[in-house]
């Protein structure tokens, strides 16, 4: 209750809507809540749940609650939902909680995209920006007229999150300045990549993941 005390506090101060994702001992493992403090004018359902589902959840209830602060002629809304996700070998919810809080406020405020790129923070642990790294590549294939669609490379990613970790750790070792040996780095990822993708089945999942190392090998510079 303290802690809702505070969040409300700091919503109703800000202005600002504010995300909380958490776990309940209780539920079973693949089953998470997010709390959305709301100062504003109430949220529509259908503005919500694009947002979650791109995120990688399936919205199973919802709790919702009014707060009249006294003295405060504005109210707080807070909006409870229970969610659903697929739970991934390794997962630890401690290192996405707030990577998949950030991308969604990010979201909310028209700064990110909204789309399926984004399950790629909870599926494989990304940030926001290496998901928007895989977004552009995404966006310069079209250009390219690559005949696989956007979402059929949102989904052979979303597929695969330990090779769209990969990938994003390969853009890393290309450009990061501050990292040592890159040359010898970027070579164990190439290698490790060209590995996970002898177990990926799907022709077309195959060359969608396949021409993603492509690009990113052949970026010369970035301001990224």
């Amino acid at each position: 209750a303290t802690y809702d005390i505070d969040r409300i506090e700091e919503a109703r101060e800000s202005g600002q809507v504010l995300l909380d994702l958490y776990r309940v001992m209780a539920d079973a493992s693949h089953f998470l809540h997010l709390k959305l403090y709301n100062p504003n004018d109430d949220i529509t359902l259908s503005d919500i749940l694009p947002m979650l589902e791109n995120a990688g959840f399936k919205v199973i209830e919802e709790y919702p609650f009014s707060i009249t602060l006294p003295g405060v002629s504005n109210r707080v809304r807070i909006r409870d939902f229970k969610v659903r996700y697929q739970e991934q070998p390794g997962f630890e919810f401690d290192k996405v909680k707030h990577k998949v809080e950030d991308a969604l406020i990010k979201v909310w405020r028209g700064e990110l995209e909204n789309d399926k790129f984004n399950t790629l923070i909870l599926q494989a642990g990304l940030d926001w920006r290496q998901v928007t790294v895989l977004r552009a590549c995404a966006k310069y294939l079209k250009q390219i007229m690559f005949i696989y669609s956007q979402s059929a490379q949102e989904q052979a990613l979303v597929n695969h999150p330990q090779i769209a970790c990969l990938l994003a750790e390969l853009f890393d070792a290309r450009f990061n300045p501050s990292l040592k040996a890159r040359e010898e780095k970027e070579a164990a990822l190439q290698t490790t990549i060209e590995e996970k993708l002898g177990s990926v089945t799907n022709a077309a999942e195959d060359r969608i993941l396949r021409r993603y190392v492509e690009i990113i090998g052949c970026i010369l510079r970035t301001n990224f």
